[in-house]
């Protein structure tokens, strides 16, 4: 890959992860994790940043996980080269709702 080419990739991932933002839902545990999901964001750590809103959505109390959201989840995983259990975990939960 190229420098242009990595510089885009690294662009449209950070706005992918931007749009993510509003499944943090406005209670404390979804404040105290967007908080930490920006800091990731600003310091350009994108995987943690996607760890932080994962690890959230698999708390019991925190909202349900939308198809649409899952696909972008799944999507950025394959695009980050993240092979971990999230995925599947979150799939699991969604299918319980």
């Amino acid at each position: 890959m190229t420098r242009q080419e990595l510089r885009n990739l690294w662009l449209e991932i950070d706005a992918e992860l931007q749009t993510l933002r509003p499944a943090f839902n406005p209670s404390a545990s979804g404040t105290t994790a967007l908080k930490y999901f920006d800091e990731f964001l600003s310091a350009n750590e994108f995987g943690l940043a996607l760890d932080t809103l994962c690890d959230f959505l698999l708390e019991s109390d925190a909202p349900t996980i939308s198809p649409e959201l899952l696909g972008q989840i799944s999507g950025l995983h394959h695009k980050m080269g993240i092979d971990d259990n999230r995925v599947g975990k979150l799939r699991q939960k969604a299918a319980h709702w």
